[in-house]
């Protein structure tokens, strides 16, 4: 997962006739099935320096490569419980340019929305589908607490919950407590 330098609206264009042309040829040659590899936990860029993804959200209106979503990309990031970002590889990492890598909350509509946009545009070259790997999810976000007590009533029972909880279910709150990253991250020979 590499930004590119700046580019041109043409040439993204460009590169995505040449991507079409790449599948279709594959396509030709009797390859069944193409699909292309998605991380949906890495977000690559500077936003002090607004390069990678900040730098194409800053130019939404210029390409057709991110919804307009108003909302800065330092918001659709994971978060630790006291509101600091989520990392769920080394801040620094050598295998993205810039070698800053994020990781985006899958329950942030605003990244779903980025998400989407990226399997439409990848069926749009005539991939016959994508692999989503890295579902990591450790997140405190708002996005996340909210749907949380969701989840709780889709997991289970109105009766589990009360034998499980007790009956005052609304001060159910998201905890640490359990989570091998978490534990992972205070233990200092891991």
């Amino acid at each position: 997962f590499a930004w590119s330098e700046p580019t041109t609206a043409e040439t993204v264009r460009q590169d995505e006739e040449r991507v079409r042309e790449f599948v279709s040829d594959l396509h030709a040659a009797g390859v069944e099935t193409v699909f292309p590899y998605m991380c949906n936990q890495t977000m690559g860029g500077d936003p002090e320096k607004r390069t990678g993804m900040w730098w194409y959200h800053d130019r939404r209106d210029e390409y057709d490569v991110i919804p307009a979503i108003e909302v800065d990309p330092i918001d659709w990031l994971q978060r630790e419980p006291d509101g600091h970002l989520h990392f769920n590889y080394p801040y620094r990492f050598p295998l993205v340019n810039p070698p800053i890598r994020f990781a985006p909350c899958p329950n942030n509509p605003h990244w779903h929305d980025w998400l989407q946009s990226c399997a439409r545009r990848l069926a749009s070259y005539g991939y016959d589908g994508t692999f989503v790997d890295n579902n990591i999810i450790a997140c405190y976000c708002e996005h996340c607490e909210r749907q949380f007590p969701e989840f709780l009533h889709e997991e289970y029972t109105p009766e589990q919950l009360r034998q499980r909880y007790g009956d005052d279910l609304d001060s159910l709150r998201m905890t640490t407590r359990g989570s091998r990253i978490h534990w992972a991250q205070e233990q200092p020979g891991y």
